[in-house]
């Protein structure tokens, strides 16, 4: 879900993402989040009739996470300081929902 392509597509977009495990600040809900032009506008238990739905059910829809402190990622070490090791251990966090 994280690929430059799904970015490309959401842009001046407006659809739903549908999930039964949208992680809140308080539960776990089983719903819709809407996403207007990239940003999350409203989370509902029904979308707009004609509003294009992403079905993710049985994926875990939350908030992106800020890792801190990570000392690198398949292999990679961030201490080597190598540009295609960073790029490759950016590229993998991100793929993990981390940013």
């Amino acid at each position: 879900m994280c690929d430059n392509l799904f970015w490309k597509e959401i842009k001046m977009a407006k659809f739903y993402i549908k999930s039964d495990k949208i992680f809140l600040e308080d539960k776990i809900f089983n719903g819709y989040v809407k996403v207007e032009d990239e940003k999350i506008t409203e989370i509902t238990n029904s979308p707009e009739n004609g509003v294009e739905v992403k079905d993710y059910t049985g994926k875990i829809v939350a908030p992106g996470y800020f890792d801190t402190h990570i000392h690198g990622y398949h292999n990679h070490d961030i201490m080597d300081a190598d540009k295609d090791g960073l790029l490759e251990i950016s590229k993998g966090i991100l793929a993990n929902g981390v940013t």
